[in-house]
């Protein structure tokens, strides 16, 4: 198994695992965390798209800027009132996805 191959899979557990922190999200904290649980959405089924679609560039550009929009909006949500469980998400799964996947890009 390649490098690249071996960050994309890297890339699809991160994704998934986003994709869960994100839905249980309104459960543990109450329904304002909806857009978490729609992000939670666009987390997962980009996880499967980009196991499925390795070679589809529309899924490789989404896979940058859906966690991008995220984080900016997570950044921004931070600076009205700080949340923890918010602030840990998005340190600890964000950036690394945007990195890995911008390093996938320029690789394939």
């Amino acid at each position: 198994m390649e490098t690249v191959e071996k960050l994309n899979w890297l890339t699809v557990i991160l994704f998934l695992s986003m994709g869960v922190t994100h839905l249980i999200a309104p459960f543990l904290f109450g329904w304002s965390a909806i857009g978490m649980f729609v992000f939670g959405i666009f987390y997962a089924s980009l996880g499967f798209l980009v196991h499925l679609k390795k070679e589809n560039k529309v899924v490789s550009i989404l896979s940058i800027v859906i966690p991008f929009i995220g984080m900016t909006l997570a950044t921004l949500s931070l600076l009205v009132s700080f949340w923890l469980y918010l602030f840990l998400v998005c340190i600890l799964f964000d950036p690394p996805v945007i990195i890995l996947r911008i390093y996938i890009y320029k690789q394939t």
